[in-house]
């Protein structure tokens, strides 16, 4: 049973690491999965809204429309 556990909490960390990377790699549109990307990212405080304001320049008011876009539309269906 331990091991089950070890290998679901290997995944999650690796799922997190590569969403970071993902989301804190600069440069590129904004498309809309990049931007699900983001929020995904923020909702589960894998980054920032400050790291991710510093690394790309967008503003709080952006960040908050792409929340809201999510909340009201969904996430595209392949989010990473």
């Amino acid at each position: 049973m331990r091991f089950s556990v070890d290998i679901e909490t290997n995944r999650r960390a690796k799922r997190y690491a590569r969403l970071r990377a993902v989301v804190l790699t600069p440069g590129g549109r904004w498309t809309a999965h990049r931007k699900a990307d983001a929020v995904m990212a923020l909702a589960g405080g894998v980054v920032t809204r400050d790291e991710l304001q510093a690394t790309h320049n967008v503003t709080s008011a952006e960040i908050d429309e792409w929340q809201q876009a999510a909340r009201r539309y969904g996430l595209p269906k392949t989010v990473r």
